[in-house]
């Protein structure tokens, strides 16, 4: 599908149907690169920003308090949707146990639920139950919001807790054979970030432009 495909007249509203997965599963010992987070500035606006905004505003003009942090509650706003525009899509990498790892691609507008949903279908038994956690120990729970407003946008680098203590391979919640057959080239993997990262920029490219007409 085409970033055409997806563009709104109002706002850009993320795809929230699901999108090619373009999953991969591998080994730990033929690992990938490690999935770096996009700088701060790409996810939100930090408080330096915010002191630099504030101090800019009083050069500017003797606004009074209210007026000023009105306006910077503008500006964040407005650098929120200029994130949400360059988020079409997250590449989510989970590991699990035994030293595999699995990636697979979303659309940002997809819920964390979907996400949980996609790796039920994967097991064994889609009853198991486990949990999705970001290091060090902040638990993805299981709600309706966005990717994107769960902060897993445009990459996440997970890990997979399963509740069952016996459970310590991932050959245990996976069918062997469908292992070995899902097993993709590292190379590969790191193809779809890049794809994935160029198409983000597209969008975000084409937001701006069909925001000048």
């Amino acid at each position: 599908m085409q970033i055409s495909d997806f563009r709104s007249e109002s706002n850009f509203a993320m795809p929230k149907v699901p999108c090619e997965r373009k999953l991969i599963i591998y080994k730990q010992e033929d690992h990938l690169p490690v999935l770096e987070q996009p700088e701060d500035d790409f996810f939100e606006v930090t408080k330096s920003d915010v002191i630099l905004m504030q101090k800019r505003l009083t050069e500017n003009c003797d606004l009074l308090t209210k007026t000023c942090l009105s306006t910077v509650n503008t500006l964040k706003l407005q650098e929120t949707e200029r994130r949400r525009k360059s988020c079409l899509y997250s590449v989510v990498r989970i590991h699990l146990p035994g030293r595999w790892a699995m990636q697979a691609t979303f659309y940002s507008g997809e819920s964390v639920e979907d996400l949980y949903q996609f790796v039920s279908s994967l097991l064994k038994n889609p009853n198991t139950a486990f949990e999705l956690y970001q290091a060090p120990k902040y638990l993805i729970e299981r709600t309706d919001s966005t990717l994107f407003d769960a902060g897993l946008s445009p990459m996440a680098l997970l890990i997979l807790k399963v509740k069952d203590a016996s459970i310590t391979k991932a050959e245990q919640l996976f069918n062997e054979e469908w292992l070995k057959t899902k097993q993709g080239d590292k190379s590969v993997a790191v193809a779809h970030v890049h794809q994935s990262s160029i198409l983000n920029a597209e969008h975000l490219a084409q937001s701006k432009t069909d925001g000048q007409h």
